[in-house]
């Protein structure tokens, strides 16, 4: 299974950089031999790629099951920027950490601090951000 998820990423690469269906067999051919998909399974997966198909999608949509589009990430959307995450990073800034769980504790020690009003708070100035998005139309603007 590893091997053909190997494959199906050389068929996207492919496709990415302009390769055509001809182009690219001969190549996955080549890195693969013997163990090389089917023209026809290298075609069938440079077409899913090519047309922007994906397991997910294709998944989603073999079992009938509704898909809610989520807006592009916009940075003037991002949480981060109201005082939750500086709350929580500046005072672990510059330590080093002996583990991951190291790292886990110490961070769930400095959110038990931040007091229940300052999460309240960053999600109210957060949605009156995105109502501001949504205003906007999605334009540029400045200002909190």
């Amino acid at each position: 299974m590893t091997e053909q998820h190997g494959q199906r990423y050389c068929i996207k690469f492919c496709q990415k950089l302009g390769d055509t269906q001809v182009e690219t067999i001969p190549k996955i051919q080549q890195a693969f031999g013997d163990d090389a998909m089917s023209n026809s399974r290298i075609k069938e997966w440079y077409n899913r790629f090519k047309d922007g198909r994906h397991l997910v999608q294709i998944f989603v949509g073999k079992h009938n099951i509704p898909v809610v589009r989520q807006a592009p990430y916009s940075p003037d959307m991002a949480p981060c920027d109201f005082r939750l995450f500086p709350n929580l990073k500046m005072p672990l800034k510059g330590t080093r950490f002996e583990s991951r769980e190291d790292i886990v504790r110490n961070a769930k020690a400095r959110l038990i601090t931040i007091p229940k009003d300052a999460f309240q708070k960053c999600f109210q100035q957060w949605r009156k951000r995105w109502e501001k998005c949504v205003h906007y139309q999605g334009d540029y603007f400045e200002g909190h």
